[in-house]
């Protein structure tokens, strides 16, 4: 390198241009952090290439400034070892940066791990047929995307691609119609002068759904018959009962219990036995549990010509009233209809018969309301001035759970899960689309060929594993707030023996490089600890940042507090130097002969 590039490299006004612009990036970070978070600044100034090739120019400035003063004098001592301080701390910090590892480790009592969790997130496609797996680092900060930001190619001919990320997401629900489906769904709408209000009703399984509005009820069922019951005041169930192609429907009371009671069909009777209004099942035997209307059920026996049967129809599970159909006598079908509980101000039914028609009943402290439903239509249920209606029926609809980008106050807490959105086509073109939120694997089928797509934190494996004895907080006397906390381990490794360790906020635990600080912990809903979070560091630029500024230090203080005594003493070498080159030619000329 030639002198004139070493001293252009090495100016002054270079060195005072570098270090305003990287005074003034350290403030920007500085505010930034405090307004999106310590990710945030990492991801777009600290680990940023524009900031690395800051630092680099700061390193290759104050290396020229260096070389071009050479050769060195003994004044300059305290000059040559501030840059050497500056120029092996500009290296530590990019040692740190390459190899240094910033994780953490969450462990509940009991628990061991033997691997930490990294801050770098990871997208995983794995191919359980053919045991092969894709997996790709997403390095997005925390910043909403909606572009394609990874894309697998297959050996197959498949291909996986992410193409929404959102740092903070809040989970969304929609109903869609889906041909498919065996469910039916019903948006309802519900408006009074204090209050409007939708919602969406999925059928399951069982034939009937229900949702709480305040201290109604809003029931949505399937059932047999075209007509609603009215219970009498003091009625306790509605039966429906289909037996050998004939429909019954008996309004119960208190009064019929115990009795015999006539059916349409002559060759048959009904024998109420017990009304239970919170059935369980205990030693084998159906009990009530308590008055209040939870689980209601009823039990009865069909009495016809090949003798008695026995039958229990439970209202909130009617499938279970008929799991021994196949091997009953007479092959009865029955539901029960519970309608007014105690504890309920009002009830909205809406029933979906075998031809598809949709029916409503209302119940409230004015009376009952019944009739047929039209879609788009509005009808009084009874609750003050409150109207409804059905604005959306699909006869088959499943629901589809999205996310939506959200923002949060603290991003370094934000108490949500980042989220993305990825498609799967494989190499006949059937595709699958579907959102993975953070910590979470989905599985899924396409012709037949079975697909997991995870979206983790990468993994570091370590050969040895921490076991979490204990977990203790100690709390400020008289408050809940915590004053410490520590975390009681075992560490377990082959090549050293079994310890135990307390880690806390003072205490870190320091083993093979790797350094534990007790960080956080994690609670449940009613704030009990459930889980301790330890932070995980190794730093191998640390003793040359540590080295570099001791270095700085040391120079500062001979350039500025011992220049004067540095000059004295050059002064006085050069003194020296010339009295002792003077002696040595007098003592030349004293020895060298006179010419004659």
């Amino acid at each position: 390198m030639s002198r004139k590039l070493i001293s252009f490299l090495g100016a002054l006004p270079i060195a005072v241009t570098l270090i305003l612009t990287l005074a003034i990036l350290l403030c920007i970070a500085t505010f930034y952090e405090s307004l999106y978070g310590t990710e945030a600044v990492q991801h777009s100034i600290y680990h940023s290439i524009g900031f690395g090739l800051l630092l680099i120019l700061i390193g290759i400035n104050v290396t020229c400034a260096a070389l071009k003063k050479y050769p060195w004098k003994i004044h300059q001592v305290g000059f040559l070892i501030t840059h050497l301080g500056i120029i092996t701390l500009v290296g530590g910090s990019f040692i740190s940066f390459y190899y240094g590892i910033d994780g953490r480790i969450a462990l509940s009592p009991g628990e061991s791990k033997n691997s930490i969790e990294l801050s770098q997130k990871t997208v995983t496609l794995a191919l359980h047929d053919s045991n092969k797996a894709y997996e790709i680092p997403l390095s997005v900060g925390p910043y909403v995307y909606e572009k394609e930001l990874i894309h697998i190619a297959t050996n197959d001919a498949s291909t996986f691609v992410v193409d929404r990320f959102f740092p903070f997401a809040q989970p969304t629900e929609a109903m869609i119609e889906d041909p498919s489906s065996d469910f039916e769904a019903i948006e309802l709408y519900l408006k009074s002068s204090r209050f409007e209000q939708s919602l969406w009703l999925l059928m399951n399984r069982e034939g009937r759904v229900s949702a709480s509005l305040g201290p109604a009820e809003i029931t949505f069922k399937k059932v047999k018959h075209l007509k609603f019951s009215i219970p009498s005041p003091s009625s306790l169930a509605t039966l429906h009962l289909t037996l050998e192609k004939q429909h019954d429907t008996l309004t119960l009371t208190k009064k019929d219990i115990g009795k015999i009671l006539p059916l349409k069909n002559p060759a048959f009777r009904i024998h109420i036995k017990k009304f239970y209004s919170d059935a369980i099942v205990e030693g084998k035997k159906l009990k009530n549990r308590s008055e209040a209307f939870t689980n209601p059920a009823l039990e009865f026996d069909i009495l016809g010509p090949k003798g008695p049967e026995r039958y229990v129809v439970f209202s909130l599970f009617p499938e279970f009233s008929n799991l021994h159909h196949q091997s009953s006598q007479y092959k009865a079908q029955s539901s029960l209809e519970v309608s007014d509980q105690p504890g309920r101000v009002g009830s909205l039914e809406i029933a979906l018969d075998s031809k598809g028609k949709l029916y409503y009943h209302a119940t409230s402290s004015r009376g009952k309301i019944q009739n047929t439903v039209i879609l788009g239509k509005a009808y009084p249920t009874g609750w003050m001035d409150t109207t409804f209606q059905v604005k959306t029926f699909y006869k088959g609809a499943r629901q589809q759970v999205g996310y939506m980008p959200i923002q949060v106050k603290d991003p370094n807490n934000p108490k949500v899960a980042s989220a993305l959105h990825f498609t799967f086509k494989d190499a006949q073109g059937q595709a699958h689309e579907d959102w993975l939120s953070f910590y979470e694997t989905k599985s899924f089928v396409l012709n037949g060929k079975n697909y997991h797509a995870s979206f983790m934190p990468q993994l570091l494996p370590l050969t040895f594993s921490l076991h979490l004895n204990k977990f203790n907080i100690g709390k400020d006397p008289g408050t809940k707030n915590p004053a410490s906390y520590e975390s009681h381990v075992t560490l377990l490794d082959k090549e050293k023996a079994q310890s135990d360790h307390k880690i806390s906020m003072n205490e870190p635990l320091t083993h093979r490089s790797l350094t534990f600080y007790q960080s956080s912990y994690q609670t449940d809903e009613q704030g009990n600890p459930t889980a301790t979070i330890l932070s995980v560091g190794y730093d191998p630029g640390r003793p040359f940042k540590y080295g570099g500024s001791i270095l700085m230090v040391f120079g500062i203080l001979l350039l500025f507090f011992f220049r004067k005594a540095y000059i004295q003493l050059y002064q006085q070498v050069i003194k020296n130097k010339e009295r002792n080159n003077e002696k040595t030619f007098a003592k030349t000329l004293k020895d060298t002969p006179s010419p004659i």
